[in-house]
C-alpha cells in the first residue's frame, strides 16, 4: 500500500531525472564552446555529471524514505504510550475503587464488631445485676446452684465473643473443626486399625503412615483450647496432651490426657470448668461448660461420645467415642 509521500516521489521523480539530463548537456555545451576542447570531452563530463547527480538524487530520495517511515514509526509509538497512560490511569481508579471498597467493608466490620461488644457488655450487664438482686433474695439452694450454672455460660460466652472480636486469638486456633474431624475418622476409616498406644511426644509418631501426630495433636487442640485466651495457649502449648489410647474394634475409643505445667490453680480451674459437668448443690447435674458443649457438638455429628473426667490438680482426661465403621477381614488359620 503506496503512501501519498511515496505516490508524490513517483511524480517528480521523471520531471527531476529530465532537469538533470538538460542541465548537464547545457554544461557540456558550455564547456566545448568556452573552453575550446573537444566535443567528446565534453560529452563525457555532462555523463559524469548526470551520474553523480542521479546517485545524489536517489540517496536523497532514500534517506526522504527512511525519514518518513522513521516519522510514522515514531507517530505509531506516541499513540500507543498515550493509549499505555490511558489504560494506567483506568487501572489506578479501579485501584482506588477498590481500596475505598475494603475501606467500606473494614468500617462495617468495625460497627458490626462494636456492635457485638455492646451486645456482650449488655448481656454481662445483665448477668452481673441478676447476681446482685439473686444474692439478697433467698431463692433455695436448688434455684441458687441453677443461676450460678447460667451465669458461668454466659460468662464464658461474653468472653468467646470478646476473644473473636478483639483478636486475641488467630485464625489456627479456631475450634471450628468439623471437616478437620471427618477427615481424620476418613483416615482412620481407611487404615482400619489402630495401633494399642502410642505416645504424642514422640516426633514423629504416626497413625499407620495415615495420620501424623502434628496434625492430630493440633486438632485436638484446636477443638479443645477453642476458648481458652492466646497467652495462655502458648504457656501450655505442647504440653496440651500426654497420651491417647485407641481401642480397637468397631468404634475408636481416644482417652487424651492433658497436663498442664506452669498453670496456675486459678487458670486451671478456669480452664477446666470450660469441659467440666457442672453439678448443683442438691447434686442434680445442671449441664456440661460451655466448651464440652462446644466438643460435644462436633462428636455428636460425627456420631460419637465423649466424657470428660477433670479434676483441680492440673490433669484432665477426656474420652472420646467414635464409630469406625471399618471392616475387618479375618484371617483364616492355618490348617
Amino acid at each position: 500500500m503506496s503512501t501519498p509521500s511515496s505516490r508524490r516521489h513517483k511524480t517528480y521523480r521523471p520531471l527531476v531525472f529530465v532537469l538533470l539530463a538538460l542541465s548537464a548537456v547545457a554544461a557540456a555545451g558550455w564547456v566545448g564552446v568556452t573552453q575550446n576542447v573537444p566535443v567528446w570531452i565534453g560529452a563525457l563530463l555532462g555523463i559524469t555529471t548526470i551520474a553523480n547527480l542521479i546517485v545524489g538524487t536517489g540517496f536523497l530520495l532514500t534517506m526522504n524514505s527512511e525519514f518518513s517511515d522513521i516519522l510514522r514509526q515514531q507517530g505509531n509509538l506516541n499513540r500507543r504510550i498515550q493509549e499505555a497512560h490511558l489504560e494506567q490511569e483506568r487501572l489506578s481508579y479501579e485501584v482506588a475503587q477498590g481500596v475505598k471498597l475494603r475501606r467500606q467493608m473494614h468500617r462495617k466490620h468495625d460497627e458490626q464488631s462494636r456492635a457485638t461488644l455492646k451486645v456482650a457488655d449488655v448481656l454481662n450487664a445483665i448477668t452481673t445485676e441478676v447476681q446482685i438482686s439473686a444474692a439478697s433474695l433467698d431463692l433455695g439452694r436448688q434455684t441458687a446452684s441453677k443461676l450460678d450454672y447460667m451465669t458461668q455460660i454466659s460468662s464464658d460466652l461474653i468472653e468467646l465473643v470478646q476473644l473473636e472480636i478483639e483478636g486475641t486469638r488467630t485464625e489456627q486456633d479456631d475450634f471450628l473443626v468439623v471437616d478437620s474431624c471427618r477427615r481424620v475418622i476418613r483416615s482412620l476409616q481407611v487404615a482400619g486399625s489402630l495401633s494399642d498406644s502410642f505416645v504424642l511426644e514422640t516426633e514423629d509418631q504416626d497413625v499407620r503412615g495415615l495420620l501424623s501426630r502434628r496434625t492430630f495433636e493440633s486438632l485436638i487442640q484446636r477443638c479443645l483450647l477453642g476458648l481458652v485466651p492466646f497467652a495462655e495457649q502458648q504457656r501450655i502449648d505442647g504440653q496440651l496432651i500426654s497420651f491417647i489410647h485407641g481401642d480397637l474394634g468397631d468404634c475408636i475409643r481416644i482417652t487424651l490426657t492433658a497436663h498442664g505445667h506452669g498453670i496456675t490453680d486459678e487458670e486451671a480451674e478456669h480452664w477446666f470448668s470450660q469441659f467440666q459437668l457442672h453439678y448443683g448443690n442438691d447434686g442434680e447435674l445442671l449441664g456440661p461448660g460451655l466448651g464440652m458443649m462446644i466438643v460435644g457438638r462436633y462428636i455428636d455429628a460425627l456420631g460419637g461420645v465423649v466424657s470428660i473426667d477433670s479434676q483441680l490438680d492440673n490433669r484432665m482426661t477426656i474420652e472420646l467415642t467414635v464409630p469406625l465403621n471399618a471392616t475387618t477381614t479375618e484371617v483364616p488359620e492355618p490348617d
